[in-house]
């Protein structure tokens, strides 16, 4: 149950249990304040030795009910056939495409009931993802099974990487809606069958190998409804294996290295584009237009732009984004978010979604900092170790309320494989990745907004969220006061409703 502060002192006074956070080796306790803090550590274990008998008992009754409600059988088969094929159906797309198969048959085979039931839900089998055996033969009487189940809906067709995947495998292409095709090359066929038409194509995943090999014959997609393409890179785009119209495109993944010879015209031809994916750094390779220094490409609708290494922020010096408000750096540096804050600024863009993954404090201050990013409302920080200096100029940057000052909702990330300084600090040492900086400016920083308050400024920042995708790299004490600081700003919510 979360205590709603009723009045601005209780919640700065519940906010200063953050202010030691940053280590004071330079002020010793006294003898007093240690017997103390030993007496209370005594009481504190005292207490946790009382109930640990309880504890025991409640888990011990906890296992009991679970064991019992285990052996519990429900009348499954007792459902409306309604509802269990819905069951069937949530299944089939909860799992990833290779078990796709194994699902189904599983479903199948329990019993009469169930096949039954599956086949007239036609939802259950508009997956498609050939086993081996059928990539390695003329025909699957299973494949054409799944069709005919699927009764002319629109199908997610995956094919997993195969040298020369079988031509009766396209015969289902009018039915795509979402495809994911993988070859090495993706078509031996004759010359004059090379044309498949995807009417209902509108989210395409394209993987291709060796397809630039002279004398080699080569299938066309034809796709007037594709949304959304991921390919590896652009050079898919600039030969006979893609037809579209380039300016109804919606979302742009490139997940290999381009140039910017390759990536420009493409992006003044996709001039719908409203979110593009750049997965790897640029290859230097080839030369930049001049018209494009002088002219940068307008990207009228584009809102969203992920780029995932270094030097990708360079694209920004050829393009103009006015609608861009999303905006991910995985990786970059001073220069670069120079480049970052000079294109915003050029196209007078509103950046209200920030995501980050700096690697020294320095760089990541240029953001904090900036007027550029004033209108940023949610913020995610891919946290890092720091030295210690650097560690309490983030503590302080944060907390001032004229850094990022529409900031509403942060987000602290910890991501696994982070490169760290690990001469310096301990924890980088341990491989933990310490949090203390930016917990303890987000503290102080709703404090400061509560003390402004009477003022006439609002509060503004009353989210924190922590995503972990490797808990091991968190110490105890930071999952505590990340919880409790989360714990407080919600109360902190509450109030700012309430009044």
């Amino acid at each position: 149950m979360i205590n709603v502060f009723h009045d601005h002192a209780a919640a700065i006074q519940a906010l200063s249990f953050f202010r030691p956070f940053v280590r004071r080796s330079d002020f010793p306790l006294n003898v007093a304040a240690i017997s103390r803090l030993r007496d209370e550590a005594e009481h504190i274990q005292n207490a946790i030795n009382a109930l640990k008998p309880q504890l025991e008992t409640l888990e011990d009754r906890l296992a009991a009910i679970q064991h019992d409600l285990s052996s519990v059988v429900y009348p499954v088969n007792s459902l409306p056939a309604e509802i269990l094929g819905r069951m069937f159906e949530v299944a089939m797309d909860s799992v990833p495409p290779h078990e796709i198969n194994r699902t189904r048959f599983r479903i199948t085979a329990v019993c009469r009931l169930w096949r039954d039931i599956a086949i007239a839900h036609p939802h259950v089998w508009t997956r498609i993802y050939p086993p081996r055996r059928t990539l390695n033969s003329s025909s699957d009487s299973l494949f054409d099974d799944s069709l005919q189940h699927a009764r002319g809906l629109p199908l997610e067709f995956s094919l997993p990487r195969h040298s020369r995947p079988p031509r009766f495998l396209f015969n289902s292409a009018a039915q795509w809606a979402v495809a994911s095709v993988e070859s090495t090359p993706w078509s031996r066929f004759a010359s004059h069958d090379h044309r498949i038409e995807c009417p209902r194509l509108t989210k395409l995943v394209i993987d291709l190998q060796d397809f630039t090999r002279p004398n080699q014959y080569y299938m066309e997609l034809d796709t007037p409804n594709l949304r959304e393409l991921s390919i590896r890179t652009p050079t898919y785009l600039t030969g006979p294996y893609l037809s579209f119209p380039r300016h109804q495109l919606k979302k742009l993944t490139i997940r290999q290295s381009a140039t910017y010879e390759e990536l420009l015209p493409l992006l003044a031809e996709l001039v719908g584009l409203e979110e593009l994916v750049i997965a790897s750094a640029f290859n230097w390779g080839g030369s930049v237009d001049p018209k494009f220094e002088v002219t940068p490409v307008l990207m009228p609708h584009l809102s969203t732009l992920l780029l995932g290494a270094l030097t990708n922020a360079y694209l920004l010096k050829y393009v103009d984004l006015p609608a861009l408000t999303t905006l991910e750096l995985a990786d970059f540096d001073a220069e670069e978010i120079q480049l970052v804050i000079s294109c915003i600024v050029r196209s007078g863009a509103r950046i209200t979604t920030l995501s980050l993954m700096p690697t020294i404090y320095a760089d990541l201050k240029h953001a904090f900092l900036s007027p550029a990013f004033s209108p940023v409302t949610q913020l995610l920080v891919t946290a890092f170790n720091m030295r210690p200096s650097k560690a309490q100029q983030c503590a302080a940057d944060l907390a001032r309320l004229d850094t990022l000052p529409n900031l509403a909702a942060f987000t602290l990330h910890v991501a696994a494989g982070r490169r760290q300084d690990r001469n310096w600090d301990r924890d980088a040492r341990d491989g933990l990745v310490s949090l203390e900086p930016f917990l303890e400016g987000v503290a102080s920083r709703a404090a400061n907004a509560l003390q402004a308050v009477g003022h006439g400024m609002p509060v503004k920042l009353t989210k924190l969220c922590t995503e972990f995708s490797a808990p091991s790299r968190i110490s105890s004490q930071d999952m505590r006061g990340a919880a409790r600081l989360q714990r407080i700003l919600k109360s902190l919510s509450l109030c700012i409703l309430q009044d």
